[in-house]
């Protein structure tokens, strides 16, 4: 058997074809002379856990999770991490040395870096958050523990994102009652960016304000234009390129116990 049969990775969702995980991780495996197999997995929700187990079965050694299996893999592995289990959110499956399917979440300190290298400060920011899905929780649950001002988590279905609300800077509302104050920072989690035009949500955004897209290349489109339509500056957008690198370095290191250098790859823009 040879040894990219043998380290088999792959990532799983629905869409997928965009995804540029496969491209990230080969990076990743050329700066330690490593070889491996990425590949894209397609799959819905009534057959995600039978392709997930035949994926190990089969001798695969980690799965990276996206939209919109996140919730459904925390549900599949034997045993989830802290931050996992906090956000019941996992985008990193493995098997430990038990042979048990541990679920991982590296969104959340893959975001925190990628703001980090942006220079866009937290402190006593509000900060809105459009979406309560899986992905958003991840961030609620690396967010709050900032020294923020407030974090406003808007939703179409408001109990849903209500169900969000475990800290005292938090509150929710649906899209269409959103509290009419200046945002430092607006983030998207939604993925609608892959499917067509953003919906239409009015919000007070300042030439100041930042934007985040959790999305990134034709899928941050969509959420752009909406940024600056109600007055955003183009210099202020970002899109989600840096925090899928540096999420992917983490999978990646939990992986193999190597940790890339993430610069170069985040710089030269998503292929």
């Amino acid at each position: 058997m040879t040894e990219r049969k043998l380290n088999k990775f792959a990532v799983i969702g629905n869409p997928v074809a965009h995804s540029q995980s496969p491209y990230i991780h080969q990076a990743f495996a050329r700066q330690f002379d490593v070889n491996l197999c990425y590949e894209k997995i397609l799959t819905n929700e009534d057959n995600f856990k039978q392709v997930v187990e035949q994926f190990f079965a089969d001798g695969g050694k980690g799965l990276n999770i996206t939209t919109p299996f996140k919730s459904l893999a925390a549900v599949c592995a034997k045993r989830c991490t802290s931050e996992a289990s906090a956000s019941e959110s996992v985008n990193t499956l493995y098997m430990n040395n038990s042979g048990e399917l541990i679920g991982e979440s590296t969104d959340g300190r893959g975001w925190l870096a990628d703001i980090k290298r942006l220079k866009i400060s937290l402190d006593n920011k509000n900060i809105l958050m459009i979406g309560a899905g899986g992905a958003a929780r991840v961030l609620i649950n690396t967010i709050v523990k900032k020294p923020i001002s407030s974090l406003h988590i808007c939703n179409r279905t408001v109990e849903k994102a209500q169900q969000l609300l475990n800290d005292p800077k938090l509150s929710a509302s649906g899209l269409n009652n959103i509290p009419d104050i200046k945002w430092d920072l607006v983030i998207n989690t939604l993925s609608v960016g892959w499917h067509g035009a953003y919906p239409e949500i009015k919000v007070n955004i300042a030439e100041l304000s930042y934007a985040y897209d959790l999305n990134y290349g034709d899928g941050a489109q969509p959420f752009r234009d909406w940024f600056l339509f109600y007055g955003g500056n183009q210099a202020n957008f970002n899109d989600g390129w840096g925090m899928l690198v540096e999420q992917a370095a983490e999978s990646f290191n939990q992986w193999w116990k190597l940790r890339p250098i993430t610069d170069k790859l985040i710089s030269s823009g998503n292929p």
